[in-house]
Order: C-alpha cells, then sequence, then structure tokens
C-alpha cells in the first residue's frame, strides 16, 4: 500500500509537491485528484463553509465573463485556465507558465482576479450577518 499524506491550500485544493520530487502525484489519474478535492470540501463543509462556498462559486466564474480582457483570456483558455478559480488556485508565478504571459502580466491577472474574490467576500460576509440578525 502507498500512504499519502495531503496538504490543502487556502482554496481546498489538494497542495502536492513538484512532480520531480514526487513523482506518484504526476502518474496519478485526474478522477483521482477530483475524488482528493471532493473528500476536502466535504470533511470542510461544516467547519470552513465560506471556503467551500467560495471555491465553488469561483469555478462557476469563466474569465471571459469577469472583464479580463479577451486577449489575456485566449492565453489562458490556450493553457486550460478558464475559469476564476483556475487562476486564484496558482501562486502568480505559475501563470508565466503560460504562452505570452509575462511576470508583470501574470501578477495583474492574478490580482485582478483576486479583487473579484474579494468582492464576493464582501457580499458573502454581509448576507451572513444579515441571516444571523
Amino acid at each position: 500500500g502507498v500512504a499519502v499524506i495531503v496538504s490543502v491550500t487556502d482554496w481546498l485544493t489538494p497542495f502536492y509537491p513538484d512532480p520531480t520530487v514526487n513523482p506518484l502525484h504526476a502518474a496519478w489519474p485526474d478522477e483521482l485528484n477530483d475524488a482528493v478535492i471532493a473528500k476536502i470540501r466535504d470533511l470542510c463543509a461544516n467547519s470552513h463553509p465560506m471556503l467551500v462556498a467560495r471555491a465553488e462559486w469561483a469555478e462557476l466564474q469563466l474569465l471571459s465573463e469577469i472583464g479580463l480582457p479577451a486577449k489575456q483570456c485566449d492565453l489562458l483558455a490556450a493553457s486550460n485556465i478558464q475559469t476564476l478559480f483556475d487562476v486564484v488556485r496558482r501562486e502568480p508565478s505559475a501563470l508565466t507558465k503560460v504562452k505570452g504571459i509575462g511576470e508583470k502580466t501574470a501578477r495583474e491577472i492574478h490580482a485582478f482576479c483576486m479583487q473579484h474574490v474579494r468582492e464576493w467576500m464582501r457580499q458573502y460576509d454581509k448576507e451572513c450577518r444579515q441571516a444571523a440578525a
């Protein structure tokens, strides 16, 4: 058997070491990663409902619909980065692996997306306070 300890990011996704250090993750089928994410969210539903709601919401936000320039959307889409979640779950430096996106643009894209997330979080907090009142 194989034992795996999974660290969890603040976007409720597993954090795996670099595949050159840990080749096990590179060999995993996508379905296994999806199952790990589903289990993480299930385990966090009661203790961290905002994080679960935020991740699920971000997965539904298409970059093309939140005001990101079309050229940037096209470059990201070519690397299968199409949703807000796809951007914010990564570090800005990871976006530089996308052909046509340098460090400055990666930081700008990430900052733009995080601003969108902060707006959602303010609205979420407001709705929670209203529901509790």
